[in-house]
């Protein structure tokens, strides 16, 4: 979506694909070729023209897949978070870690309030 963005970011991405310098899936196939002809004012007026729009709001999708969105985030982050605090409690033979062991829950999803 282009309506609302930053005009600079606009103008850098606009920039980026008329020197080349991007070089994903979509920038060769579509935008290397739409930005060539662009000069700098032309760049400049098309960041400021997009900047000056109002995002229209996206559709709300399937409530069930943004819970099972949320709840995988949220498992993922714990698990990370988990993981992180094992590293640092404990020795690389196991033993007490330079921060102080103590002793970590069974497992990740203990550590989260699912209430």
């Amino acid at each position: 979506m282009l309506a609302g963005q930053q005009a600079s970011y606009l103008v850098s991405q606009l920039q980026g694909f008329k020197a080349q310098t991007r070089g994903d899936t979509d920038a060769l196939g579509y935008m290397w070729g739409m930005a060539a002809p662009l000069n700098d004012e032309l760049i400049a007026g098309l960041g400021d023209y997009y900047s000056r729009q109002t995002p229209r709001a996206g559709d709300q999708g399937d409530p069930s897949l943004i819970a099972r969105g949320r709840t995988s985030t949220k498992t993922v982050t714990v698990s990370k978070a988990y993981r992180l605090a094992a590293h640092i409690t404990t020795g690389a033979a196991g033993t007490p870690g330079a921060a102080g062991a103590g002793s970590l829950p069974d497992s990740p999803a203990s550590m989260c309030n699912t209430s």
